[in-house]
């Protein structure tokens, strides 16, 4: 069966052969391969090739030891493959790039224009960062998105990309004991109409000090760390 053709046969083969290039099992990547060499490229491989593209620039400066950036290579621009790297290059981690795709509106190349959507969610889903900015652009359902990052919560939640004005109810249900409000503005913080009993620590700037009292109502079983300017850290119960 080829690839690239219009039936659903074709279709399903395809979101197979996407699946497996987004697995992480280095059998199924190379099955994809061997599919996408015996049934012909297709757009609809891009965007998965495009992550793994990504991640090769990070961990590899050796050029024949990148061939899913060599495999799109021939299929996109050049100009889209410069912008690829230079983006790498910048941008280190899903987290930080992830943000970036989203916020460069006048720096998108035609790629990224009609793309970086996907590439937030399937880049967010594979690694778990990246949740502000599905958060902030409804590229996903909140809950949705916090079930996600309740998986990857070694550290506590940092909310560091959502810099939210206000907190949102899928809070509410994340089983976590820290959570870490320092990026966040909270410039419009509303009293809690539901409460978090996991949280034990709220990490904030010193600026967002005075909004302890209300964050309360949110988090009562929780003390507060508050970094000053002078990079100093105040305990508060």
């Amino acid at each position: 069966m080829h690839l690239q053709e219009n039936t659903n046969e074709a279709k399903e083969m395809r979101q197979k052969v996407r699946t497996l290039l987004l697995s992480g099992e280095e059998k199924n990547l190379l099955l994809a391969l061997q599919l996408i060499e015996s049934g012909g490229m297709h757009p609809d491989f891009y965007v998965p090739l495009y992550i793994l593209a990504v991640e090769e620039l990070w961990q590899t400066a050796q050029e024949e030891d990148r061939p899913y950036f060599q495999l799109l290579a021939e299929h996109l621009p050049e100009k889209e493959m410069h912008d690829l790297i230079e983006r790498t290059t910048f941008h280190v981690w899903w987290g930080i790039f992830i943000k970036r795709l989203s916020e460069e509106i006048s720096l998108r190349t035609a790629f990224i224009q009609q793309n970086w959507k996907e590439i937030a969610v399937l880049a967010f889903y594979r690694s778990g960062w990246g949740a502000g900015t599905c958060y902030a652009h409804q590229l996903l359902p909140t809950d949705k998105i916090m079930e996600k990052v309740a998986g990857n919560l070694a550290y506590g939640l940092d909310m560091w990309d959502f810099e939210l004005d206000d907190l949102f109810p899928e809070l509410a249900n994340v089983e976590t004991d820290t959570i870490m409000l320092t990026e966040c503005r909270l410039e419009n913080l509303s009293p809690a109409t539901w409460q978090n009993p996991y949280i034990e620590t709220v990490h904030l700037w010193e600026e967002r000090q005075d909004k302890i009292d209300t964050l309360r109502g949110y988090f009562p079983n929780a003390s507060y760390t508050v970094q000053t300017a002078k990079g100093t850290t105040v305990h508060i119960a």
